[in-house]
């Protein structure tokens, strides 16, 4: 009985000691986060002005007033911004303000914006800052509005648990692990989101024998389930935001899947362009066909595998706020 406490005992200094060592050398505790949980949600970058930056309403003096504009970033998903891939740009009229600096990287290899993790709950934040001028007022009042844009790189991942049914018409009499059609009801309509912008929003599952080897297609459903614009991750955001080659980028998502780190070829149902990029237009689903042939064959046993999708692209979103400008004097 001494031998079972003296072992609780040293088990639990050495557990004590490995985080007080963790501790000391700035190592952030684990956190327990699971990973459907944590790809989940239908937010990338959300964006918010600070209070009274800007103010909502300015008496213009006759030389012009000093501006300032904060906005707060947060990076609510669970993908991460790469360094110099997030801009944040301000869209105005200069005819009543101006900001010599009109955009602004919010993710740097300093601070970088990064998303939800296995071991971090929440994303990171940011505020990024622009000064400006209010211009000399010619009417007794105007109302205008002062827009942020916000361009950035992300993706979606999620990895999903197919059957491989090596019996999919079930003439054996055995039991079987998995069964082709009971496993992909589940995803005959995912509704919560992967934690991004743009979201898998179905998987499905073909099988077919060929010479006594399977033959397996996965028909993958992606939408835009975001308030922003999707565009060809190849536009980068500091194109995009300056205006710049955002036609011909429009709607266009690069896709990836691997099955237990098998990558498959995927074909699009439009055949519009390469296979690696599919459409996703406003308010509408992709579609695309993912195949690998020969995976497995009859006479091995029925098993549950990994469907990984990964999806990369740029995305743009956008917040505005009306500010009131009153000439100084005015009774208006």
């Amino acid at each position: 009985m001494r031998l079972i406490i003296l072992f609780v005992l040293l088990t639990l200094l050495i557990s004590g000691c490995d985080m007080i060592t963790n501790i000391i050398v700035g190592k952030p505790p684990t956190v327990d986060v699971n990973y459907n949980s944590l790809h989940s949600g239908v937010q990338g970058i959300s964006m918010s002005f600070a209070p009274d930056r800007p103010q909502t309403n300015y008496i213009v003096m006759p030389n012009g007033n000093d501006i300032t504009v904060i906005i707060g970033m947060e990076n609510k998903g669970a993908w991460d911004v790469p360094a110099g891939k997030g801009i944040l740009a301000l869209n105005y009229d200069r005819t009543y303000v101006d900001f010599p600096d009109k955009s602004k990287e919010f993710s740097t290899s300093e601070y970088p914006l990064n998303g939800r993790s296995l071991i971090k709950a929440k994303g990171d934040k940011v505020q990024v800052d622009f000064n400006g001028n209010i211009l000399p007022l010619k009417e007794l009042k105007k109302d205008i509005t002062i827009n942020a844009v916000a361009c950035y790189e992300y993706g979606t991942e999620y990895i999903f648990d197919v059957c491989i049914d090596t019996d999919p018409t079930n003439t054996r009499t055995t039991p079987k692990a998995c069964d082709l059609l009971q496993n992909k009801k589940k995803y005959n309509a995912i509704g919560s989101g992967q934690g991004a912008p743009v979201a898998i929003t179905s998987v499905d599952q073909a099988i077919r024998i060929k010479d006594g080897k399977l033959d397996i297609d996965f028909i993958i459903k992606i939408k835009n389930v975001g308030n922003g614009k999707i565009y060809d991750i190849d536009a980068t955001p500091a194109v995009l935001c300056s205006g710049g080659n955002s036609l011909e980028a429009a709607d266009k998502v690069t896709i990836k899947v691997e099955l237990a780190d098998k990558v498959l070829t995927c074909e699009k149902i439009d055949n519009s362009i390469d296979n690696s990029k599919i459409y996703v237009r406003e308010g509408l689903e992709g579609i695309v066909n993912c195949r690998v042939t020969g995976y497995s064959t009859v006479n091995d046993e029925s098993f549950l595998s990994k469907l990984k999708v990964t999806l990369t692209y740029d995305y743009t979103d956008s917040i505005g706020k009306i500010i009131i400008l009153k000439k100084a004097g005015a009774r208006v």
